[in-house]
Protein backbone atom coordinates (compact mmCIF):
# COMPACT_ATOMS: atom_id res chain seq x y z
CA UNK A 1 0.00 0.00 0.00
CA UNK A 2 1.48 3.42 -0.95
CA UNK A 3 1.79 5.90 2.05
CA UNK A 4 -0.41 8.97 1.18
CA UNK A 5 1.28 12.40 0.74
CA UNK A 6 -1.07 14.13 3.65
CA UNK A 7 0.51 11.41 6.27
CA UNK A 8 3.68 12.66 5.52
CA UNK A 9 2.75 15.98 7.03
CA UNK A 10 2.22 14.48 10.26
CA UNK A 11 5.87 15.13 10.65
CA UNK A 12 6.51 18.29 9.74
CA UNK A 13 3.67 20.08 11.45
CA UNK A 14 4.45 20.72 15.34
CA UNK A 15 1.38 23.08 16.06
CA UNK A 16 -1.10 19.97 15.71
CA UNK A 17 -1.88 19.31 19.15
CA UNK A 18 -2.73 22.48 19.75
CA UNK A 19 -5.04 22.88 16.69
CA UNK A 20 -6.84 19.59 17.66
CA UNK A 21 -7.08 20.64 21.50
CA UNK A 22 -8.86 23.77 20.39
CA UNK A 23 -11.32 22.61 17.56
CA UNK A 24 -12.46 19.80 20.74
CA UNK A 25 -12.99 22.62 22.88
CA UNK A 26 -14.87 25.28 20.29
CA UNK A 27 -17.01 21.90 19.43
CA UNK A 28 -17.34 21.13 23.19
CA UNK A 29 -16.68 17.87 23.19
CA UNK A 30 -16.65 16.10 26.36
CA UNK A 31 -15.19 13.15 28.01
CA UNK A 32 -17.11 10.24 27.11
CA UNK A 33 -18.18 11.98 24.10
CA UNK A 34 -18.93 9.77 20.50
CA UNK A 35 -17.28 11.46 18.12
CA UNK A 36 -17.88 10.74 14.44
CA UNK A 37 -14.86 11.76 12.07
CA UNK A 38 -16.07 12.23 8.65
CA UNK A 39 -12.79 12.38 6.17
CA UNK A 40 -10.32 11.29 8.83
CA UNK A 41 -7.65 10.75 6.84
CA UNK A 42 -4.33 10.75 9.00
CA UNK A 43 -6.37 9.93 12.63
CA UNK A 44 -5.56 13.90 13.57
CA UNK A 45 -8.24 13.82 15.95
CA UNK A 46 -6.60 10.33 17.43
CA UNK A 47 -3.28 10.99 17.26
CA UNK A 48 -3.95 14.50 18.94
CA UNK A 49 -6.37 13.49 21.38
CA UNK A 50 -6.26 15.20 24.68
CA UNK A 51 -5.57 13.29 27.68
CA UNK A 52 -8.36 15.27 29.34
CA UNK A 53 -9.94 13.10 27.14
CA UNK A 54 -9.00 10.01 26.85
CA UNK A 55 -12.26 8.25 27.14
CA UNK A 56 -13.91 9.77 24.15
CA UNK A 57 -15.02 7.64 21.48
CA UNK A 58 -13.85 8.15 17.64
CA UNK A 59 -15.29 6.63 14.45
CA UNK A 60 -13.86 8.11 11.05
CA UNK A 61 -14.95 7.52 7.79
CA UNK A 62 -13.06 7.83 4.63
CA UNK A 63 -12.82 7.38 1.35
CA UNK A 64 -9.28 6.19 1.03
CA UNK A 65 -8.18 2.68 2.60
CA UNK A 66 -4.96 4.33 3.95
CA UNK A 67 -7.10 5.65 6.94
CA UNK A 68 -6.92 2.77 8.43
CA UNK A 69 -4.05 3.68 10.82
CA UNK A 70 -6.38 5.54 12.59
CA UNK A 71 -7.11 2.77 14.13
CA UNK A 72 -3.89 2.79 16.36
CA UNK A 73 -4.44 6.17 17.23
CA UNK A 74 -7.62 5.87 19.25
CA UNK A 75 -10.07 5.53 16.92
CA UNK A 76 -13.13 2.47 17.70
CA UNK A 77 -13.97 1.88 14.24
CA UNK A 78 -12.72 3.37 10.57
CA UNK A 79 -15.17 2.96 8.14
CA UNK A 80 -14.04 2.97 4.39
CA UNK A 81 -16.30 4.48 2.09
CA UNK A 82 -17.32 6.97 -1.14
CA UNK A 83 -20.84 8.33 0.52
CA UNK A 84 -21.48 10.30 -2.28
CA UNK A 85 -21.61 7.08 -4.50
CA UNK A 86 -22.45 4.58 -2.20
CA UNK A 87 -25.16 6.95 -0.52
CA UNK A 88 -28.16 8.93 -2.37
CA UNK A 89 -28.72 11.74 -0.08
CA UNK A 90 -31.65 13.79 -1.03
CA UNK A 91 -31.85 17.24 -2.30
Amino acid sequence: MKKAKYFKEIETNKNLDKMVSNIYEKLGVHNGDKVLDIGCGPAYFGRYLPKKLSKVKLFGVDIDDAAKVGLKHNYSQVIIKDLEKDYKLSE
